[in-house]
This record gives structure tokens, C-alpha cells and sequence, in this order.
């Protein structure tokens, strides 16, 4: 590691990661007039409903993970990889009523959900944007209500917060909720790299 730079892979982890929570603060910024909203799309339309808000100005996000099907990489076989939605039917977007209008007239969604605490929206979905991106395994889990709140304080995770759950058959995992759509992501975590909150 180069010590005047940071420049080993302690120091790009940590830039990246600023890099990152930079991103994730300038997308689920709050704006006046224009709340975030749930998008309920069709049947596999996520990425074509992602495509229309690229095309009408709109800020969305769409949370996807990696997936590698399981015959990739075989005898031979070239690895491959493609991204599928995280909340399969769902994305995020901020709209006023003119660009909400717009999107409906699309056939990519079902209705739109509006979201009363904003905050709390925002703050769920920048938790979910970083560990998304942070090239760590991510796995929808049921809403946990219960569980102690804790920070990541060591790791690629530094930083983000959620609950924990501990099950005899998993270890210990970080919860991640998204309350609007009832559903939350996981990811396994090491108690010696959290605190509590």
C-alpha cells in the first residue's frame, strides 16, 4: 500500500464507498413538490419502467442485485451474470403529478404508492442503494419488526445501519427494511464489525 496516498485496497474501498454515500445522498435528496413515490410495475417491466423515467427526466431508482445462473461456468463454460430486480415489481421515483400522469400512461405499471414518511423512505433506500453496490451478497428477507438497531463500524458495510437477526441456522444478518413495500433485504455480518445504536 502506497501510505502517502491510500491508494491499497483499504484506501479504494474507502473511496469508493465515498464515492457511493456522495451518489446515494444527491438521489434520495428531497424535493419539494416532486415526492418519491412506489412504483408497482407488470410482471417483469421494472427496467422498462426504469428505461420511461430515464426518457421523461424522472429520478428513479431501481434496486438490482447480481444473479449468475447456476449452469454458468460449467465444463467450460464462459461465467456470466445480468442484474434482476431486487423487490421484484417494484421500483422508486420522484414525480410531480404531470410526470406521475405520464408514467401511468406507459404500460409498465399496475399504480403508484404514495409514501407518507419521506425521510424514512429516503433513509431505508440509501441503506439499501449502498450495500446494493457494495458488491456484497443481498437476499430479500421478510420486514423485521423486531431486533436490535445497530451500525456497521468496520467492513465494506461501514457505515449503514438496520436491524439485526440472529437465527441458529443463518448467523448474524443485517436487515435492511423497506416499510412501504413490507419487505427488506439481508445481508450476513460479523457482530464484531457492528455497535449499537
Amino acid at each position: 500500500m502506497n501510505k502517502g496516498t491510500g491508494t491499497g485496497s483499504g484506501g479504494a474501498a474507502a473511496v469508493l464507498r465515498h464515492a457511493l454515500q456522495e451518489e446515494a445522498a444527491r438521489l434520495f435528496r428531497l424535493e419539494e413538490g416532486a415526492p418519491w413515490l412506489a412504483l408497482h410495475t407488470r410482471p417483469r417491466s421494472e427496467k422498462q419502467a426504469a428505461k420511461h423515467c430515464l426518457q421523461l427526466g424522472i429520478r428513479h431508482y431501481l434496486p438490482l442485485r447480481r444473479s449468475e445462473p447456476a449452469k454458468s461456468g460449467q465444463k467450460g463454460q464462459r461465467r456470466y451474470h445480468f442484474e434482476v430486480p431486487l423487490f421484484p415489481g417494484y421500483m422508486f421515483a420522484v414525480c410531480d403529478r404531470q410526470q406521475r400522469y405520464d408514467l401511468l400512461q406507459t404500460s409498465c405499471l399496475v399504480r403508484t404508492i404514495e409514501v407518507v414518511d419521506q425521510q424514512q423512505l429516503c433513509d431505508e433506500l440509501y441503506n439499501v442503494y449502498l450495500a446494493s453496490n457494495l458488491g456484497v451478497a443481498l437476499t430479500l428477507y421478510p420486514l423485521l419488526k423486531r431486533g436490535r438497531w445497530v451500525r456497521v463500524i468496520s467492513g465494506p458495510l461501514a457505515g449503514l445501519s438496520g436491524r439485526i437477526s440472529a437465527r441458529k441456522d443463518e448467523g448474524f444478518r443485517l436487515v435492511l427494511n423497506v416499510s412501504i413495500l413490507g419487505s427488506a433485504v439481508a445481508v450476513e455480518v460479523d457482530m464484531g464489525a457492528v455497535e449499537a445504536e
